[in-house]
């Protein structure tokens, strides 16, 4: 933070740490907030409503965190993503019945362009959480992320469940999301 003579701007600094930090205390007690109302919550269906809720918040806020403070500074993929994929596991999956297996490409993206494709990433576990796992005892999430052609370098990702874990019945057809809109990653 500078001020117009370009010299570093104390005040507008330590304004803007604490506009962080209340930020993220804010939505750390909106979480808290959430998770008061489930445990009041009788209905099977305000219930699940709440949950998907507080996962939805818990997920913005973890990938808040993770980038506050890298702005556009680059982000490693390999590790970025593999952790989102872990957080959305621990609210949906605390007993850890299912598994994730990733093949990530050592790639960066710039913080908001990271940002963007976690909010992606986040919302494909998600849905494997509530629609592939339902029902299930067991299963994997696989995860993939690559360079589809280094000289144009678009972004590809996959994620998919196994078909492992199915509880009765036939198994079902592979369930697999493919992305290829994503921003071209940094080198």
């Amino acid at each position: 933070m500078t001020n117009q003579d370009g010299r570093p701007d104390a005040l507008l600094a330590t304004q803007v740490d604490e506009l962080r930090h209340r930020l993220r205390n804010h939505l750390q007690n909106m979480i808290s907030l959430i998770s008061m109302q489930i445990r009041r919550a009788r209905n099977e269906e305000t219930i699940a409503a709440l949950e998907d809720l507080r996962a939805r918040f818990a997920s913005i806020t973890s990938i808040y965190i993770d980038l506050d403070d890298s702005s556009d500074h680059p982000v490693a993929l390999e590790k970025f993503v593999p952790d989102l994929v872990r957080r959305i596991g621990d609210l949906y999956d605390p007993g850890g019945v299912h598994g994730a297996t990733f093949r990530i490409t050592p790639l960066t993206l710039a913080g908001q362009r990271a940002a963007l494709l976690g909010q992606i990433v986040v919302e494909l576990t998600m849905n494997v959480y509530r629609h592939a796992f339902a029902g299930r005892t067991g299963g994997r999430i696989e995860v993939e992320l690559s360079v589809a052609d280094a000289s144009t370098s678009p972004l590809r990702s996959s994620a998919g469940t196994s078909r492992s874990g199915r509880t009765g019945g036939a198994t079902p057809p592979e369930t697999k999301a493919t992305s290829s809109t994503a921003p071209p990653p940094s080198r």
